[in-house]
């Protein structure tokens, strides 16, 4: 499939790639008569078709990834007033199959690539280095988000929600299914998150500025059908240990004389002698758990194909009066409040958090109770 993605530097052109001879497309953002003349092609940059592009927030550096399983990075500078000319920095090898999404971080110098391998691997762009590779999930990678606040990094496959910081280490992780009759929630048994029941297959994921010791949304998922999602982090009652070899699919972490979803590896309790993060074996302890906070209200009804984040209404200038178009907030500034989601139709929805002073009074009485409740671990009697 076409896909495309929109140069941040003067937000006027967007590149599309997935076409015939391994190509990628210079086009003018809005159509004009010399739409054609302002376009400039650039064929064979891989073996294969280019299957995922990322951008720097500069609009300077891109990085195209190919059914080759290769990723090649490139210098975009200007060849004439309308057309782009591309230079080849560097190449990385590290998957074994297709390369599925790609996101770059100024920020941190990063470059993650997920592919159909089921592998993730951080890369810096600067020094062209591999610096991790995330293995062993579920299946092939279908998206993935880089915090441009906290570093953390959230990875999604057909089955499985991970978040990791951004040194690679493994924060939470749950198991998606659709199979289930209840209400829209997360399940826990024995203490531990075994699996959040979801309405349709996941497509896309972002993750949010906050940190995993925020207390907010850390990661937005998006779903066939237009269903959204808002992912929250919770302490665990009881700390448990993980086995370094995640299991690999619902099927595999499906306890076979309960039919419950497992996520924990019961044979791993924290103890005093226990190391605090990681043991010799290389089990992990995790303290934190991913759980559906919230669904969006469904506005769409085709799948959901794009998740963004974009800074709250900003000013040009000094006269505070003229608000930023919404194409210049996508871009605007790291610590984005606001959200835009897309579907397969074409159609664009922008959500923002209420303010305590647009809530209704029983609501705000709610938050407060419930803040109250986890600051002391003990529910306040009216």
């Amino acid at each position: 499939p076409v896909g495309c993605i929109l140069l941040p530097s003067h937000l006027k052109k967007f590149v599309r790639f997935g076409g015939p001879c391994a190509s990628v497309v210079f086009q003018p953002l809005f159509r004009s008569i010399d739409a054609d003349r302002e376009s400039s092609s650039h064929e064979y940059l891989h073996s294969r078709k280019v299957s995922c592009m990322a951008v720097n927030k500069h609009g300077d550096v891109i990085a195209t990834g190919s059914e080759d399983s290769s990723i090649r990075l490139w210098n975009v500078t200007h060849a004439d007033q309308h057309h782009r000319k591309l230079k080849l920095l560097c190449s990385f090898c590290g998957h074994f199959g297709a390369v599925r999404c790609l996101e770059i971080s100024s920020e941190f110098s990063l470059l993650v690539s997920g592919g159909a391998d089921g592998n993730v691997i951080v890369w810096n762009y600067r020094t062209k280095r591999m610096v991790k590779m995330l293995s062993r999930h579920s299946g092939p990678i279908l998206s993935l988000s880089l915090s441009a606040i906290s570093g953390q990094i959230v990875t999604l496959t057909a089955d499985q929600l991970r978040l990791y910081t951004v040194n690679g280490e493994l924060l939470s992780y749950v198991t998606l299914s659709e199979e289930m009759d209840e209400d829209i929630g997360s399940r826990t048994r024995g203490g531990s998150v075994t699996v959040a029941a979801v309405s349709s297959a996941p497509k896309v994921v972002v993750a949010s500025p906050a940190a995993e010791w925020q207390d907010g949304v850390v990661a937005v998922t998006g779903h066939a059908g237009g269903h959204v999602y808002l992912w929250r982090l919770r302490s665990l009652a009881t700390e448990q240990w993980v086995s370094r070899d995640l299991p690999q699919s619902a099927d595999e972490s499906r306890d076979a004389s309960s039919g419950t979803h497992l996520k924990w590896s019961p044979s791993h309790r924290r103890t005093a002698d226990s190391p605090t993060h990681s043991s010799s074996n290389g089990s992990r302890l995790l303290t934190r758990q991913l759980y559906i906070s919230a669904s969006l209200t469904k506005v769409h009804r085709s799948d959901i194909t794009v998740l963004r984040l974009c800074s709250a209404a900003a000013t040009l200038g000094n006269s505070g009066h003229h608000h930023k178009d919404l194409v210049t907030r996508c871009f605007d500034d790291s610590r984005s409040i606001d959200l835009l989601v897309g579907d397969a139709d074409g159609c664009v929805s922008r959500w923002a958090p209420l303010r305590l002073d647009q809530l209704p009074n029983s609501d705000l009485q709610s938050l407060v109770l419930d803040s109250a409740h986890s600051i002391t671990g003990q529910e306040w009697k009216k």
